[in-house]
């Protein structure tokens, strides 16, 4: 069967495209889908103030007119707020800001910030939020918003609504946010190794077949950086505005869709190793999790998609 690959870099991402057994000329396609990842990086970026999403945060109380796929990802992330009863919550920009995650964050092991002290809040959950919607415009309420792991999800998801007519299946992977839909070139399940932490480029800890749904993961393998000699991470907690995810370094949780998956993997990951096997159980989320020793957990689930695996994750010899 005949496989096709296309791979670029966009929100910060490697992404990969995998066209198995195609059934029409889909190259028109492919750059269609890759055009809708480019519109959203452009219009959701928070590191280009100029972008219709920072422009629209400048001016958080008063309605904004954005770019039509601008207003679907927000969209996307009230849905979101609203199915997680506020534990996913994009307004969490201003605490990235105060813990050093701005456009200048390199991430490597030796980046240390010597920014301003901060002190947060023991608890600061803002009031609910209620963004309004109209014909093209968007009023988004008291608080600017950050829309970079949604904003992944959607494109990946919408990238695959483009393409998985027109093959016999299709892989989509923009930096561990993944959609699967029908076979591979073998004429067999796409298969998805997860990465071990801390060791990337070595042996997965799990292998799991995927039929016509997404898995997403969210880490601090990549995120995570000094800041006034602390070491923090992206996960924001929007009940504290301080990191989350106390005890764990990553989760993975599989959807049906590739945003659900990226939104109900940070949800789980902000619940903390203490929570988040009673948080997936309730909510019926197939999930897998790594915490700080790296032992591995995961439910039944996500077992029943998994073909191969090891009970810990260990560092790089």
């Amino acid at each position: 069967m005949t496989l096709l690959h296309r791979g670029f870099r966009c929100m910060a991402s490697d992404v990969t495209i995998e066209i198995a057994g195609p059934r029409i000329d889909v190259n028109e396609k492919i750059e269609e889908a890759i055009e809708n990842f480019r519109s959203i990086e452009i219009s959701c970026t928070r590191f280009n103030p100029t972008s219709p999403l920072m422009l629209a945060n400048a001016n958080s109380t008063s309605w904004n007119r954005l770019p039509k796929i601008a207003i679907d990802v927000i969209r996307a992330a009230y849905e979101a707020y609203k199915m997680t009863e506020g534990v996913f919550d994009p307004r969490i920009l201003g605490d990235l800001l105060k813990t050093g995650y701005d456009g200048n964050l390199r991430f490597d092991s030796n980046s240390d910030f010597k920014n301003e002290s901060v002190a947060l809040p023991v608890k600061h959950r803002p009031n609910e939020w209620k963004p309004e919607f109209r014909s093209g415009e968007v009023l988004l309420g008291d608080a600017p918003i950050d829309l970079g792991g949604i904003g992944k999800g959607y494109a990946v998801q919408s990238a695959m609504d483009i393409l998985q007519d027109c093959a016999d299946g299709v892989l989509i992977n923009a930096g561990g946010d993944i959609a699967a839909e029908g076979v591979n070139d073998k004429d067999e399940l796409w298969r998805i190794g997860i990465e071990n932490p801390w060791d990337p480029e070595g042996e997965p800890v799990r292998v799991v077949e995927l039929e016509d749904v997404s898995i997403a993961t969210s880490s601090i393998r990549l995120r995570s950086w000094k800041h006034n000699g602390r070491l923090t991470h992206h996960l924001i907690d929007p009940s504290t505005g301080a990191p989350g995810g106390e005890g764990l370094v990553a989760v993975s949780a599989i959807a049906e869709t590739t945003s659900s998956a990226e939104i109900w993997s940070k949800t789980l990951f902000l619940k903390g190793l203490g929570r988040i096997e009673e948080f997936a159980a309730n909510h019926a989320i197939p999930a897998l999790w790594i915490d700080e020793s790296g032992k591995l957990f995961a439910n039944g689930a996500f077992e029943e998609n998994a073909i191969w695996g090891v009970t810990r994750a260990l560092p790089k010899k």
